[in-house]
């Protein structure tokens, strides 16, 4: 008995020390950290400068969703490549990163001024110093993608942890000196936390010289093909994730957008929940289909995961909402309580049907990121209509993304495939 029980326990502990498991880990408490890292930014900051703060932090949620696509780039193809190809292929893609950052910074800096105006910003050093981090985290997203790529979990979590844990002690530093100037103090640590993250750890990819070996044009067409596809859903997720944000900064008072910001922190915890899957069931899949496995089986049980966490955090928001928000970020943020279950299921509508798009997506079949970008399309344009209530916003999201779920789960059911 007591044999069978001591292999047992070693049986779970082998499987927690699996790399795959030890990143799933890791990403649970870099999401937990982020997540304890805004709210303690809405408790101390109150719902008028949180509002800066969250649409700077909005930037950067951006801002990985633009790297995103280096990371899935660099990630399939050190999956797919022969071996021969694999040193002239990081070369191509860290370069691309970094000549892409840079024009973005530029373009950036170049609207700083308009950005902080339309924003209704307090100082435009905000946004020239979120510009400066760009280039770095487009190269940092790469690295990270060639890590996924190779599946070093390990490394990839250390890269994450990295990140989050020198931006929170960085921002603790910066708000006491900055105390005034919240969205500079904000800014700077992102700066830092990044550069912290892509220099202060050892990397195996290098980008010193090119090899002399040429990828053939077949194959470039091939990665331009995959890259311009992720990018334009990468681009689509910006405008469904945070197009809400970014318009309810625009039209509606600091305050109002400040109560809105936090309650779409608590209701994004589920999306957050869907990254961390995605990071893992990509590279799997990819990997089935080399091998000639079956993988659609793959899908179906992240499938059922996610849907019973969304379930559990929409019955939660909508049981207690009021103890939530209390809990969470204060009495302050408690009039936009009501508000909490209906942006947990937009939220959860979005989350299933990005994790059949991103499937789709790394088997090639793109008909999901056309259907997204129409739905991403008609919100954009119901926003811009219809933008007297927060209700409003919140009732498209739900509408929308209700839609985009439903089609994506047909498409899945229907269509044939290992």
């Amino acid at each position: 008995m007591y044999s069978a029980l001591r292999n047992k326990k070693s049986l779970i502990v082998a499987r927690l020390l699996k790399p795959a498991s030890i990143f799933m880990i890791s990403t649970m408490i870099v999401n937990g950290g982020n997540y304890l890292y805004n709210l303690w930014l809405g408790r101390t900051l109150g719902p008028a400068d949180f509002s800066e703060v969250g649409l700077l932090l909005t930037f950067l949620l951006i801002l990985s969703f633009a790297g995103m696509t280096y990371q899935l780039v660099a990630s399939k193809f050190m999956i797919d490549l022969e071996d021969h190809l694999i040193k002239p292929f990081i070369h191509l893609v860290k370069k691309r990163s970094w000549q892409f950052g840079i024009g973005f910074t530029v373009l950036i800096m170049a609207f700083s001024g308009g950005i902080t105006d339309f924003f209704h910003l307090k100082n435009q050093w905000a946004v020239i110093l979120f510009a400066l981090s760009v280039p770095l985290y487009f190269l940092l997203s790469t690295e990270r993608g060639l890590l996924q790529g190779r599946q070093s979990f390990v490394g990839l979590s250390l890269s994450y942890q990295l990140e989050i844990w020198s931006k929170f002690i960085a921002t603790v530093l910066l708000l006491y000196i900055f105390r005034d100037q919240a969205g500079v103090a904000i800014s700077l640590s992102m700066l830092l936390s990044i550069f912290i993250s892509k220099y202060f750890r050892n990397t195996e990819f290098t980008i010193s010289s090119s090899s002399e070996i040429k990828i053939p044009k077949h194959i470039i067409k091939k990665i331009l093909m995959f890259a311009g596809f992720t990018l334009g859903y990468e681009l689509i997720q910006i405008a469904i994730n945070y197009g809400d944000l970014l318009m309810v900064k625009h039209y509606f008072d600091p305050q109002t957008a400040g109560l809105y910001t936090a309650v779409a922190l608590i209701g994004r915890i589920i999306y957050f929940i869907t990254w961390m899957m995605v990071m893992v069931l990509i590279p799997t899949i990819l990997q089935k289909r080399k091998e000639g496995l079956p993988y659609k089986n793959i899908m179906f049980s992240y499938l059922i995961v996610i849907t019973v966490a969304s379930l559990l955090i929409i019955t939660l928001s909508a049981g207690f909402p009021e103890l939530t928000i209390r809990l969470l970020f204060g009495d302050e943020f408690i009039p936009f309580a009501p508000m909490l279950w209906k942006y947990a299921l937009a939220t959860s509508l979005f989350a299933l049907a990005n994790l059949f798009i991103y499937y789709f997506i790394s088997i090639e079949y793109y008909l999901s990121v056309y259907l997204a970008g129409f739905f991403a399309t008609i919100q954009l344009g119901m926003y811009l209509l219809f933008h007297d209530t927060i209700d409003q916003i919140i009732g498209i999201q739900i509408i929308m993304m209700g839609a985009l779920f439903a089609i994506q789960l047909g498409i899945f059911i229907l269509k044939k495939e290992n």
